[in-house]
């Protein structure tokens, strides 16, 4: 017998050792479903807004939305390249405003929402996240959202009279006014906000869970206001 075949062999007599083994330590625990509320907690979405969510909803448990992200930031050539492989366009498709700090400019502008036009009327679901780049220090001109490079703090942002706490706030109203721009032309957002915060590994998720959700709180109430 040749060692490919010894080494096949072995393989197959370890798998199964391994699956017929016996763990009386494994504990098996219930898993809650999560919620899925009826309602959005806005009062007053659009009415674009409370279709889509409906749709969300109806679909719940039952179905997988397909989507793609943008490829960097304002774009759906990732779309495109799902259609040119397969014949079909995904469901969604995520923009990023991941260079919101130097828009508008001549390479990016996302006061330009004619590529999330043009998607919304052709049926596409539109979701938006932020890589949220911040000064990597007081000052400078360089920019960052992984918190290996940048001094950023998201306790300090959350102090008033920081230069941490200026520039989300301003960062904030900047968002917001975007976001604004494909609400006035009846585009609803399906938001990601302060993404993968758990990993620590963005600013927004660096000092731990309480701090991320206040920043989330706060999010909420600059754009509900």
């Amino acid at each position: 017998m040749n060692d490919s075949k010894l080494f096949f062999y072995l393989f197959v007599f370890l798998f199964f050792i391994a699956c017929s083994s016996n763990n009386d330590d494994t504990v098996i625990e219930e898993v809650e479903e999560p919620d899925n509320p009826t309602d959005l907690v806005t009062s007053n979405a659009s009415p674009e807004a409370q279709k889509v969510y409906a749709f969300l909803h109806e679909n719940f448990g039952k179905k997988i939305i397909s989507g793609t992200v943008a490829n960097v930031n304002w774009n759906i050539n990732e779309a495109e390249w799902v259609y040119t492989h397969t014949g079909k366009y995904p469901a969604l498709n995520s923009f990023d405003y991941i260079h919101l700090y130097a828009s508008p400019a001549n390479w990016i502008n996302y006061e330009n929402t004619q590529v999330v036009e043009d998607w919304w009327k052709n049926n596409g679901l539109v979701a938006a996240m932020w890589h949220w780049n911040v000064p990597v220090s007081e000052g400078s001109n360089d920019y960052a959202f992984y918190s290996s490079s940048t001094s950023f703090d998201i306790t300090k942002a959350l102090q008033e009279g920081t230069y941490e706490n200026r520039v989300i706030k301003a960062d904030l109203d900047k968002i917001a006014n975007n976001l604004l721009l494909l609400k006035q032309k009846n585009i609803p957002v399906i938001w990601r906000p302060l993404h993968e915060a758990a990993g620590g590994w963005f600013w927004w998720g660096a000092k731990g869970g309480d701090a991320c959700k206040e920043l989330w709180k706060l999010m909420f109430n600059t754009f509900k206001a």
